[in-house]
Parts: structure tokens; C-alpha cells; sequence
């Protein structure tokens, strides 16, 4: 299972140059399934703020220690962002890890 998720002010879904679907603020998600996904796949998308803000900020660590520090930029964990992005494209790239089995 896979997540890309973005804070939108607007958005919606066409299909034949109709509006199926639309929301104003809120988020946007694209999930990606696969035929052997779970119910743990699922809880891990879902994780909550108390467990995924420290997870972030190792993320942060682990990225300042493979490049320069100083390419690193981030927001705020928690705060009201406004983030403005203009694709070029349509492109989107997405990096998922390997699945790893627990022993």
C-alpha cells in the first residue's frame, strides 16, 4: 500500500470533463493497492501524530547525514503551512521501501 498525500485548498476529480468529486480545504490522497496488502498495511498508512512526528524527525537526521545538511529544508511538524508548488510536469515520483518480514 502506498500513500502520496497532500494539504489541498481545492480539489476534485474529473471524468469526461465532469466534476465527480470535489472538496475545498482538506487533504488530498492517492493510494496505491496491491494484491497481498493488509490490515497492517493499512494501520501503518494511518499512523498518528504521536508516532509519525518522531519518525519525521529521523527521517530529517537520516537525510542530513547522506547529502548536505544545508539542501535539507522542511516546514513545521504540526503547524497550518501553506506550501506553494507549481508542477512541472505532469510528473510525480514516488521512492517506496522494501518490504521487510519481521523475525
Amino acid at each position: 500500500m502506498k500513500a502520496v498525500i497532500q494539504r489541498v485548498t481545492q480539489a476534485s476529480v474529473s471524468v469526461n470533463g465532469e466534476i465527480i468529486s470535489c472538496i475545498g480545504r482538506g487533504l488530498c490522497v492517492l493510494i496505491g493497492l496491491k494484491k497481498d496488502d493488509n490490515a497492517a498495511d493499512m494501520e501503518y498508512i494511518a499512523m498518528p501524530a504521536t508516532e509519525s512526528e518522531p519518525f519525521y524527525n529521523n527521517f530529517l537526521l537520516e537525510l542530513g547525514k547522506q547529502y548536505k545538511p544545508e539542501l535539507i529544508k522542511d516546514g513545521k511538524f504540526g503547524a497550518m503551512m501553506q506550501v506553494l508548488i507549481e508542477n512541472d510536469g505532469p510528473v510525480t515520483l514516488e521512492i517506496e521501501s522494501p518490504v521487510r518480514v519481521s523475525q
